[in-house]
């Protein structure tokens, strides 16, 4: 039987079933009568038992391990708070999976999957230099050099491009 990858708990209960099934075994041929055979009998099923979980592998945590890497890269000071929730959750469940010995496949690929999803829904802080100094610029147009309707028309975008560049909550598009 090979253990490789078998998770640790599920490996040792295997080993300290065979130890026993063996340990029974060289008693009754050593010629033991004190061996009965409910004592075969246990020893047998739980070996039988046993062995029916060594499918049970670790789960490969390389792509987990890409994944909570870049994750903890990230500076967190450049995103919009109210997206910071579900990120830092989803990285606190992605390392308790990666600290976890006996995680299976099946627990760690939700893990590095959700935490690159909840990655993927930070949004950065507004950069607003570009669009604060266009409206400076704007700010500066002397009307007189301009026709009356297109100066106004260019007043309507500056003031929504104000409203703009004052709303905190704004997004970069």
């Amino acid at each position: 039987v090979n253990t490789d990858g078998v998770i640790d708990v599920v490996r040792e209960n295997f080993e300290n079933a065979l130890q026993n099934a063996q340990d029974i075994l060289a008693k009754v041929q050593s010629g033991d009568t004190s061996v009965t055979q409910s004592q075969v009998d246990n020893a047998w099923r739980n070996l039988i038992k046993a062995m029916q979980y060594l499918s049970f592998k670790q789960g490969d945590k390389s792509d987990l391990e890409a994944v909570i890497r870049m994750a903890e890269g990230l500076d967190l000071s450049k995103y919009i708070e109210s997206t910071l929730d579900g990120f830092e959750e989803a990285l606190t469940a992605a390392n308790d999976v990666y600290a976890d010995e006996n995680a299976m496949q099946d627990s760690v690929d939700p893990a590095w999957r959700e935490l690159l999803r909840a990655m993927s829904d930070l949004r950065l802080k507004p950069d607003r230099s570009a669009l604060e100094e266009l409206i400076a610029q704007a700010r500066r147009l002397n009307e007189a050099d301009y026709e009356e309707t297109s100066f106004r028309a260019m007043l309507g975008v500056l003031a929504e491009a104000q409203a703009v560049c004052d709303d905190g909550g704004a997004a970069q598009e």
